[in-house]
């Protein structure tokens, strides 16, 4: 869809809830921006329940009480420890997904980054490590919960989104 069209209807929109002059210019700068990013225009955290599909108080349930929407549990590991694993139940991995699909695979990725990129394989990763004389494995422990919603905000933040949504 082109922009001309998108911005018409964002001022029809914004007259019948009669907004004023001021409003509708931010929220088109707004808008306009996420757009030439190529990400999904959202107004409104509840805006966001409506694309998904979900209610909204369902969404703020997800993002403010969200271990109640994760499946604990251990595996093995070949050491003989055990690996525990947060698995999100469906609803929230649908919700994880949507946002994967339409937002954060439309950011631009660091040229440095090897891993969990879209048609990237270990193989395509392996090449840069060939010929080396050593090669160091790491894993960094408990990376992802030492992850805050402070800097999930930030990175939605940083892409366009309004402070509430993010």
């Amino acid at each position: 869809m082109k922009w001309a069209i998108i911005e018409k209807k964002i001022k029809q929109e914004c007259k019948t809830q009669h907004k004023s002059s001021e409003y509708i210019q931010k929220y088109l700068a707004y808008a306009k921006r996420l757009f030439d990013n190529n990400l999904p225009i959202i107004s409104s955290p509840e805006h966001f329940s409506l694309l998904v599909g979900l209610e909204h108080q369902y969404v703020c349930n997800m993002a403010y009480a969200s271990k109640r929407f994760y499946r604990h549990f251990s595996i093995p590991k070949s050491n003989g420890k055990t690996r525990d694993i947060d698995e999100p139940l469906p609803d929230l991995k649908f919700v994880q997904s949507w946002i994967l699909k339409n937002i954060l695979e439309k950011c631009p990725v660091s040229p440095y980054a090897k891993a969990y990129i879209k048609g990237r394989t270990l193989k395509h990763n392996a090449r840069f490590h060939r010929a080396q004389k050593i090669v160091v494995t790491m894993d960094i422990k408990d990376f992802f919960p030492s992850i805050s919603i402070i800097d999930v905000t930030t990175i939605f933040e940083n892409m366009g989104y309004l402070h509430d949504l993010a």
